[in-house]
């Protein structure tokens, strides 16, 4: 965890200036989510990233690297919203990836690092945040085995600049099983869970954790 951590810490230490300088003089603009892997992921026996759309707000950047790492490890994976869906889903999934492992075990990051009055940034803030590709290298650092983005088809646009080329394979109407070489096997695109639980299809995060498991079955 320790060593996760302190790789993480450098790839925002090398991008913090810019974020700073990209968000600060923009008062609807958030700083950046920075992760911080929790002990369970490491004890865990399938480790699981879920990835969001953006922040529905967050600290500035005034906060600094420390401020920010401490406002994502207090806020300890919604461990206080657990009426929101999205918090439910991610726990949802854990357990089913793990249903004898650790409570907590899994890691959240966003597909956009910041939010704009709370919302998807405007596409200048999008693609100048997204470029430092932060993203991607918090991926290859933890090394998840499953990946569920619950972004919902109007971010493919996003999906695709981040992974060029990246193959969605249509599993359902709901969700598609995605294959690029930054990702591992076992990884989906969902529908953001609010839009899940409104159509009624919470069931899809349980098919997911189904599917995924297959997956890691064959290729174990």
């Amino acid at each position: 965890m320790e060593d996760r951590n302190s790789r993480l810490r450098a790839v925002y230490e090398e991008a913090f200036p810019r974020l700073h300088e990209l968000t600060n003089p923009r008062p609807d603009a958030s700083g950046p989510l920075l992760i911080e892997v929790p002990g369970e992921y490491e004890r865990a026996r399938v480790k699981l990233l879920c990835v969001g759309q953006q922040t529905n707000g967050w600290p500035e950047t005034s906060h600094g690297i420390d401020g920010l790492l401490k406002v994502y490890r207090e806020f300890d994976l919604g461990r206080n919203y657990t009426s929101s869906p999205f918090w439910v889903a991610c726990h949802r999934l854990s357990r089913a990836l793990n249903p004898d492992g650790p409570g907590f075990s899994f890691t959240w990051s966003n597909l956009i690092k910041i939010d704009q009055d709370q919302g998807r940034p405007s596409p200048e803030v999008e693609e100048s945040v997204c470029s430092l590709r932060l993203l991607e290298k918090e991926i290859s650092i933890l090394e998840p085995q499953v990946v569920v983005f619950f972004t919902g088809p109007r971010y493919d646009d996003r999906l695709r600049a981040t992974f060029p080329g990246i193959k969605l394979d249509v599993g359902s109407r709901w969700f598609s099983a995605l294959r690029h070489s930054a990702l591992p096997t076992a990884s989906f695109r969902t529908y953001h869970p609010g839009y899940l639980w409104r159509a009624r299809q919470s069931g899809q995060i349980l098919e997911i954790g189904r599917l995924a498991t297959s997956l890691l079955r064959s290729a174990g």
